[in-house]
């Protein structure tokens, strides 16, 4: 956790419990402590400034199941009757299919083509049970073979599949006003009667 004092200050207050951190290498060397240092030397206007534009629209889009697969991307629960739905919105996982996602995962330590990362898995399922462990390492071979066939044909209809959706979801809520909020809004296309 020292990485995240470094970089919001020593307020911040640790996490009762030992967690894995994340590391991101060059030259073998974990450059994510000197990157959380420098971004606390800056002033706070400038980093807010900095991250903003990160998080700023581009014009590339991800593709959805819509743009992939020509089928319905959107499936609608309503949660609260005549108040409040889920909308959950399939989008292509585009991480699965390049190196920037492969890196991100790896420096999060969720890669599980890394021995040490299935051993974190397991060990936590362990902890609830045979029946949890046995799935983590079904999961985990499952994962394993769907990232050779990835590195033997790319990106392709049948891969995309394969691995599946990136699901967002939005909520949305229709207010006592009659006013509609929504929370964590979603591209809305025309061809399924949204807009």
């Amino acid at each position: 956790m020292d990485w995240i004092r470094s970089m919001f200050g020593s307020s911040v207050t640790p996490l009762h419990v030992d967690t894995w951190q994340p590391k991101l290498k060059a030259g073998g060397i974990n450059i994510l402590p000197i990157m959380s240092t420098m971004l606390k030397m800056m002033p706070n206007s400038t980093r807010n400034n900095m991250l903003l534009k990160n998080l700023a629209p581009s014009a590339d889009t991800v593709p959805d199941w819509y743009d992939q697969f020509k089928e319905n991307p959107y499936n609608t629960v309503e949660v609260v009757k005549d108040k409040i739905w889920r909308v959950e919105y399939k989008m292509v996982d585009e991480n699965a299919f390049n190196k920037e996602g492969k890196a991100f995962v790896e420096m999060l330590g969720i890669d599980f083509m890394k021995e040490e990362c299935c051993q974190r898995a397991i060990k936590g399922a362990q902890s609830l049970g045979s029946k949890h462990a046995e799935q983590v390492l079904k999961d985990i071979e499952t994962y394993k073979n769907e990232q050779k066939i990835i590195a033997e044909k790319g990106k392709t209809d049948e891969t995309v599949r394969a691995h599946g959706p990136n699901p967002v979801n939005m909520i949305v809520v229709k207010l006592n006003s009659g006013d509609i909020m929504l929370y964590s809004p979603i591209q809305v296309r025309d061809e399924f009667g949204f807009a």
